[in-house]
């Protein structure tokens, strides 16, 4: 929509130009026309879908996080350290 304002803007100004206008004058004044009118198929305009952000809701857990368990060595039989030895 945007190239195809300003493509609009251009053919304007080149018909001022051809008129009889200064090129600088004629530029200023369709650039200000232009900015000032909204337009009508903005993508911009305002339409569509809202998204309501919400917060996380906190999560329950069995221990407060940063503490962790101390889980204590897997100790192996008597017979299972001296395997490699068979």
């Amino acid at each position: 929509m945007l190239g195809k304002k300003a493509l609009q803007t251009g053919v304007s100004v080149a018909q001022d130009v051809l008129a009889g206008e200064n090129l600088k004058t004629a530029t200023k004044k369709r650039a200000k026309q232009a900015l000032s009118l909204p337009s009508q198929n903005s993508s911009q305009s305002g339409v569509g879908k809202k998204v309501i952000k919400r917060k996380p809701q906190p999560r329950e857990n069995s221990s407060p996080p940063g503490k962790k368990r101390k889980t204590s060595p897997q100790h192996k039989k008597p017979e299972e350290k001296f395997s490699f030895l068979k």
